[in-house]
């Protein structure tokens, strides 16, 4: 532990990179942890309008006026960093069992402060950590992406997810995306923010979500603050956003307003109404017909309610719940149509299955009966109410 114990006194109005008062306000807070504050932001499925997840935002009250960031780097330019963010490591684990089943915290760690002993001592006080999001964040200098694979393994096989951050923040981070694999990539907000306007950040976007595809990996734009950027991404078939348009951060996880929910609802089925159910495909992880497979999958995305199992030849094997994997129970056999299939035929079908099956998601295969995605029913019945 850095020693940071130096005469204390009131917190400054603003604190300078280049004096001791950085070096006070740090000892306040690690040697009292209740003086750091998390807030939640939510992570808002684009496409069917409901929150996936939180991010885990720090907070200091006692100098509201100094960005979150500059804290972090004082703390990393200190040599205290793994002390300060393993505090919001903790303030997540002890919040995640008032998370809405099927949801995850994200947490931000610089890779510096994923390797340090006071990081690893926090993550270890949880025997699992299914629900908990790492989001690695993009500072120069730190270790490399071969040590940071060794730590994200350890913490996938407990059962995290990881995001990294900043996507299009130059090289080195695509360099660290394809090395670690992450199930989230999340861009940043000076990316998204001329859209829709400025075509060549939307054909950036664009790129982005073809490589995350590539990766099984889900996009999540960061700084959404206006209708029309949210409408330019939700267009562009980005699956995951937020920004003050979706919520803004709060004490407790919040659900986001019931009219931006209507409205992402409706932007989702324009142009679907009486064609085949091609914009309503959903792309879910197709994996092999194994117990361990899909724990793998279901650990390592916890925003997942359903999986499909495929043989060999890609072609669908039986659909799975969440919570009938962890009742021991065999995928159920699927439903499987054509995505030229209108909305009224594929709501007949899928109304003739057994009671239990009758809400499990249509599976859509090509013309070779391979696994292309699948329809959830209660976009089908959106459409057809004409939401």
């Amino acid at each position: 532990m850095t020693d940071l114990r130096v005469p204390t006194g009131p917190a400054p109005a603003t604190l300078d990179p280049h004096d001791e008062e950085w070096a006070a306000a740090l000892a306040r807070i690690l040697d009292d942890p209740r003086r750091v504050r998390v807030h939640y932001q939510p992570i808002v499925d684009l496409q069917r309008g409901v929150v996936r997840g939180y991010e885990a935002l720090a907070r200091f009250p006692e100098a509201p006026e100094v960005p979150t960031a500059a804290w972090f780097e004082a703390a990393a330019r200190l040599g205290c960093a793994g002390e300060l963010e393993a505090q919001v490591v903790t303030a997540a684990l002890v919040a995640r069992p008032l998370l809405v089943r099927n949801r995850f915290i994200a947490v931000n760690l610089s890779a510096g402060a994923l390797l340090s002993d006071e990081v690893a001592a926090a993550l270890r006080d949880a025997p699992r950590l299914d629900s908990i999001v790492v989001e690695l964040g993009d500072r120069p200098g730190g270790p490399d992406t071969a040590e940071l694979r060794v730590a994200v393994d350890a913490l996938r096989a407990r059962g995290a997810g990881l995001a990294v951050d900043d996507g299009g923040a130059g090289y080195d981070n695509l360099d660290r995306i394809a090395g670690l694999r992450p199930q989230f990539l999340k861009l940043d907000g000076a990316l998204t923010l001329g859209m829709p306007d400025d075509e060549s950040r939307t054909a950036l976007v664009r790129t982005f979500c073809d490589l995350a595809a590539r990766f099984d990996a889900w996009i999540v734009a960061e700084g959404i603050e206006r209708a029309e950027q949210l409408d330019a991404l939700a267009r562009l078939g980005v699956p995951l956003g937020q920004g003050y348009a979706l919520g803004r951060p709060a004490p407790a996880m919040a659900e986001i307003d019931r009219d931006l929910v209507r409205r992402l609802r409706q932007r989702a089925l324009v142009g679907v109404r009486g064609t085949g159910v091609e914009g309503l495909v959903e792309r879910l992880p197709a994996v092999a017909a194994d117990p361990t497979a899909v724990r793998v999958v279901l650990d390592a995305q916890p925003h997942l309610e359903h999986v499909v199992t495929v043989d060999a030849a890609g072609r669908p094997l039986g659909v799975l719940d969440r919570a009938a994997f962890e009742r021991g129970e065999a995928p159920r056999e699927p439903l499987c149509l054509r995505a030229q299939a209108t909305p009224g035929d594929l709501a007949r079908r899928a109304m003739t299955r057994p009671l239990a099956q009758r809400w499990d998601p249509v599976v859509c295969v090509d013309d070779a009966g391979a696994y292309v995605g699948v329809v959830p029913l209660e976009r089908v019945v959106g459409v057809l109410a004409g939401a």
